[in-house]
């Protein structure tokens, strides 16, 4: 693939030279792609050797830096943080090495003690962290290894301690400096609702929120105004725009002048809210906007997004998969793409109304190209959006101007500060309000929605397909898109009667656990070997797939019959199949484990599957199924 760039540069400047504009820009989407899959494969190479084999499952002790904010788990017994590994001691003496790892750490009185860019000295064994590979969830290694990890620790509280030594970094003193904010801010405000909704607007730390507080928000779609990204940064544009407005950009040095300006602010605003990726990300995207809109005769919006998309996947290749980047980058996309189109067919003459209509089309728009990936990400979308989009905006306009006014007022006078404070008080008890009532509104929210990745694709071809009906219409668009929507509508329903028609055990991947579901007809009869476990994390994703409305916790020690299922003893009877849970406790678990059950005989089935038969009810066959799973292997099966 390396040897096929030079000779599709070369292809670039002979057809820029002959002026082949569609050929031009079609040897330009390959060679971005090539080189996109070339620099990614070479990232990974670099993550994947960074940790010397050497190191890996042997005790050594390390000297490493705290990479989080442990704010939000002080008072827990574990913690689990991010360390940048700095050197590690040898038979020679301290070397230096550095990489980062996932630590989980038993706490003790010290930790309060530690902040980002302190640094510890502990011994460990470094471990690969292993995939999650149960149907359905969440990949946390793939997630981690996009942050650069590819290694976890534990850690007993006896085998760390914290050094003498601070290690200074900008992002160590952003963060810092984002606490000290924070502090000022809880002086004056003292419903936590309030605060956490302030913290989170003004400096970006959504860890003083609430957690019914948080759900409100979620379920009206307005999660979005509490993590400060694009919308937050482009509000500090528009301040600083009518701050600026007096001053005349007739020069070129007067340009100058105000692009630098503007940049700097930002830059200071970034660097408050604590130098999140995101924030980073809507700011150089703003610079770069800012800049050649003043700077340059030809403005080009598309070309300026491209621009900043592929200057940021250079730098970081991995940031494609990042959901932030995906929804900032399609948020803006929509509202280029549908927000003039939608505009046109709702007017008003009143300002109001028509400023409130602004907001609505504006929503529309970012939300056009960000419900299939809302939906296939977190299972859930709101139609909230379209309520509380008319205050949520201005809402966060006046809080993030309000608490900028209130952080420098502080340092001046702390009876204007109170005034200040007072006023922002009344704003966020205001919105808080608006989403919880909102939040009663019903159906406003739907949660649990499955969406398979085919879906996800023709979701997508059907948005682009109604943007070019909407732009320019035509038969062949109209019926294309109907095509596409039916396409759509008979793969759901395919999947809703294969989950009604179809039954499945299902016995997840766990290092020390039995855990169970067995499902049918949208009903879950979860057994588990230790009682109250937490399985949320294991279980959810593969629950929703299936559309399960019920789960029926079983008690492994007593016995439960209904018109699915049947349990004596250490068998269970489900849909034909007979299943001894004393072979399953005592089999294998590294691997996660799915029987599907049609009218189809079973294949490749374990040894705790003891019978498939339908004729024979559990009761009487219990002493036979018992010495059946004792005798070995032995699988009986028959056509349901």
């Amino acid at each position: 693939m390396v040897s096929l760039l030079p000779l599709l540069i070369v292809c670039l400047y002979f057809l820029h030279k002959r002026k082949s504009t569609l050929y031009f820009g079609l040897v330009c989407y390959i060679t971005i792609t090539l080189l996109g899959v070339l620099i990614i494969d070479q990232n990974d190479d670099r993550i994947d050797s960074q940790v010397p084999t050497a190191l890996v499952s042997v005790p050594i002790r390390y000297k490493a830096t705290l990479q989080d904010d442990l704010s939000k788990q002080l008072g827990k017994q574990w913690v689990s943080i991010n360390l940048q590994i700095d050197s590690f001691l040898s038979q020679s003496g301290w070397l230096k090495l550095s990489f980062p790892i996932q630590a989980i750490i038993q706490t003790k009185d010290s930790i309060s003690k530690i902040s980002y860019g302190s640094e510890i000295s502990f011994r460990g064994s470094l471990d690969t962290i292993a995939t999650n590979r149960n149907p359905y969830a969440f990949d946390y290694q793939q997630f981690l290894f996009r942050k650069g990890i590819t290694h976890q620790v534990f850690i007993a509280k006896d085998d760390w301690k914290i050094t003498d030594k601070q290690n200074g970094s900008l992002y160590a003193s952003a963060k810092k400096l984002q606490n000290k904010l924070a502090g000022i801010l809880a002086k004056y405000i003292d419903e936590p609702k309030n605060l956490g909704i302030a913290i989170a607007m003004i400096l970006g730390n959504k860890d003083f929120i609430p957690s019914a507080l948080y759900d409100a928000y979620r379920q009206t779609g307005s999660a979005h105004i509490m993590a400060v990204s694009g919308l937050h940064v482009g509000i500090i544009v528009f301040i600083v725009m009518i701050l600026l407005k007096p001053m005349r950009t007739r020069t070129l040095w007067s340009k100058m002048l105000k692009a630098i300006s503007i940049i700097t602010i930002l830059t200071c605003y970034a660097f408050v809210t604590g130098l999140s990726i995101s924030v980073v990300r809507a700011t150089f995207m703003y610079t770069s906007v800012i800049l050649i809109y003043l700077l340059s005769h030809q403005k080009n919006i598309w070309n300026t997004l491209a621009g900043v998309a592929f200057i940021i996947l250079m730098i970081q290749p991995q940031q494609l998969f990042q959901i932030g980047f995906q929804f900032s980058f399609l948020a803006i996309i929509g509202i280029m793409l549908f927000n003039p189109l939608i505009a046109q067919y709702i007017k008003s003459d009143n300002r109001i109304i028509k400023y409130a209509l602004s907001l609505i089309t504006v929503s529309i728009s970012a939300q056009a190209l960000l419900w299939p990936l809302i939906i296939y990400y977190f299972n859930m979308f709101s139609f909230g959006f379209l309520l509380t989009s008319l205050l949520i905006i201005p809402a966060a306009f006046l809080v993030i101007s309000i608490g900028i006014i209130l952080l420098l007022v502080d340092f001046i006078s702390p009876a204007v500060g109170t005034f200040v404070a007072t006023l922002l008080n009344s704003i966020l008890s205001a919105t808080n309000g608006f989403v919880s009532s909102v939040q009663l509104l019903s159906p406003i929210s739907y949660e649990r929605v499955w969406m398979s990745t085919a879906i996800l694709i023709m979701s997508y071809i059907t948005m682009m397909l109604l943007f070019k009906i909407m732009n320019t219409f035509s038969k062949l668009r109209l019926y294309s898109l109907l095509l596409t929507i039916n396409i759509m509508l008979i793969s759901v329903a395919v999947q809703i009667y294969d989950r009604n028609h179809k039954a499945y055990v299902v016995i997840y991947e766990h290092p020390k656990e039995m855990i169970i579901d067995l499902i049918h007809d949208r009903i879950c009869y979860f057994l588990s070997s230790k009682p109250n476990i937490d399985t949320e994390f294991l279980v959810s994703s593969n629950r929703i797939r299936h559309g399960v409305k019920e789960v029926i916790t079983l008690n492994l020690e007593a016995d439960y019959q209904d018109r699915q299922l049947q349990k004596s003893g250490h068998h269970i009877q489900f849909h034909g199949i007979v299943i001894d849970l004393q072979a399953l406790i005592n089999t294998s678990r590294k691997r996660p484990k799915q029987l599907t059950i049609t009218n189809q005989k079973l294949d490749n089935v374990d040894h705790w599957v003891v019978s498939h038969s339908c004729s024979a009810t559990i009761i009487d066959r219990a002493s036979l199924c018992h010495s059946l799973s004792q005798s070995g292997p032995k699988i009986f099966m028959a056509d349901l």
